[in-house]
């Protein structure tokens, strides 16, 4: 996949990979395209389960999997939640990211971090579900000077994908990025939708 150029498409990655109006320059070597392995633990995913949905769960360990090495700690807690395949696959990919940040610079960096990420269904005009992804153990953190492409596709394409929110806090003792995205238009299979 990273030979390919996932610009030049029309699918639905194409469509995935401009998660808001203005927010990649699609000419040349972007930066896109050289994360465009950011979806392909989700692609796995969905592929497996026929492109009608995927277990929460499933989506973020598969995420996580290139990151996981004996002195790399994870702690992956939440209720069952079956996500729709285009929620699946921002989930998939803002974890990945979150994960690639924290190998680079945080929890993961330094070989005594831990990374959680937890998830709750959380009660406001409707039921929405909130991800918390927590960082602790690394080296102290502080804000970047300015918003790179993970941080912009997490707080603006992830959040925009979800119909919901997505905030990154650096604090000094570790990144927490939390996501907050209405349950009922997120959740589900396609076969749910279409009987």
């Amino acid at each position: 996949m990273a030979g390919q150029t996932p610009w030049q498409t029309t699918g639905p990655f194409f469509h995935f990979a401009l998660p808001w109006k203005g927010g990649a320059d699609l000419t040349g070597d972007s930066e896109l395209g050289a994360r465009a392995d950011l979806a392909a633990p989700g692609h796995d995913v969905l592929t497996q389960q026929n492109w009608e949905g995927a277990d929460l769960r499933n989506i973020v360990e598969r995420a996580l999997s290139p990151f996981t090495a004996p002195r790399r700690e994870f702690d992956v807690d939440g209720p069952v939640i079956r996500l729709l395949p285009k929620s699946a696959l921002a989930i998939a990919m803002a974890v990945h990211e979150l994960a690639t940040n924290a190998a680079k610079y945080g929890a993961l960096s330094n070989g005594s971090g831990r990374v959680s990420v937890h998830w709750t269904i959380a009660e406001r005009d409707e039921e929405h579900l909130q991800i918390v992804w927590t960082e602790t153990g690394g080296p102290k953190v502080a804000a970047p000077s300015r918003k790179g492409f993970g941080s912009r596709l997490i707080e603006r394409g992830l959040a925009g994908q979800l119909g919901g929110e997505a905030v990154i806090d650096y604090r000094e003792t570790g990144v927490v990025c939390r996501i907050l995205a209405p349950l009922g238009t997120i959740a589900g299979s396609v076969p749910d939708i279409l009987s």
